[in-house]
């Protein structure tokens, strides 16, 4: 233990210990909501709620061989995520592997600016920030809600890279550790056309998972409406999110884009030419 405490205070690591770069990987793949691998297939997910996250996720379980699996067990594909997951046998001897920086990791992101809006919506629309935001901005959102300036106010002033995954920065630690990253932006290329060449499935996936986006997509994105006036400083309530909601554009303007960009600095800098 002596010989332990010394090797330790020397900045020495002990052999077969893991390095910082190990402990890192580690770390993220093991969290709830961290980077998904498969190295039977040589390869990891890097993923962020809100960067077409659903569509990525499903793509992984069509590699898994859990896709079938996963619409049985729920009609929404991240509570196969969570609940079953990270149970399975082999998942959990996967997350354990050493040399998981080896693997090929794809990297899917979206547009910052978009992603901030439609974050936006999503809080807005099920109130899991609610108390959160009455703390930091002073009054009461549940009844009155909120704008997307206010919105940007509230997550200028917390944690961006621990609060909620919904609107958690993109940029993930393990990102400084691997190697093979490919980055796909889904805002600027079909993800599923890019996932596939990145690493298909087979045909026979590739159907299964074409009906299961339509069925997502259905139940998931909000219809949009073309607004020319700026909407930034409307505050909107969560009934109003269940209809037609206005485009991205009516949200976006010099001021909300500067302020989106110093928010989310990390991502705007480590994917700066993908955006």
């Amino acid at each position: 233990m002596r010989l332990l405490q010394i090797i330790q205070g020397l900045g020495v690591r002990p052999p077969g210990s893991p390095s910082r770069a190990e402990r890192t990987i580690l770390r993220e793949v093991q969290a709830e909501s961290g980077p998904l691998v498969y190295p039977p297939g040589g390869f990891g997910l890097i993923w962020s709620a809100k960067s077409a996250c659903t569509t990525a996720i499903l793509w992984y379980f069509a590699h898994v061989g859990v896709l079938e699996a996963a619409m049985r067990h729920n009609h929404w594909p991240h509570r196969y995520r969570v609940d079953v997951l990270p149970h399975l046998d082999r998942v959990k001897e996967w997350v354990r592997q050493r040399d998981l920086a080896d693997l090929r990791w794809v990297r899917v992101i979206r547009d910052p600016y978009a992603r901030a809006v439609s974050s936006y919506r999503h809080a807005l629309r099920y109130g899991y920030e609610n108390e959160r935001i009455e703390k930091t901005l002073g009054f009461s959102v549940a009844t009155r809600g909120f704008s997307f300036d206010e919105f940007l106010t509230h997550l200028a002033r917390i944690n961006i890279t621990r609060c909620n995954l919904h609107h958690r920065q993109q940029r993930n630690p393990i990102e400084d550790h691997v190697r093979d990253v490919t980055v796909i932006n889904a805002d600027r290329r079909p993800l599923l056309e890019a996932l596939y060449e990145f690493a298909d499935p087979g045909p026979a996936a590739r159907e299964l998972l074409a009906g299961e986006m339509k069925r997502v997509a259905a139940m998931h994105h909000a219809r949009r409406a073309a607004v020319e006036d700026d909407r930034s400083r409307q505050v909107f309530t969560l009934e109003e999110t269940a209809g037609a909601w206005p485009d991205y554009g009516a949200f976006l303007n010099a001021d909300t884009r500067a302020r989106i960009e110093r928010i989310y600095h990390a991502d705007f800098r480590a994917y700066a030419t993908f955006l």
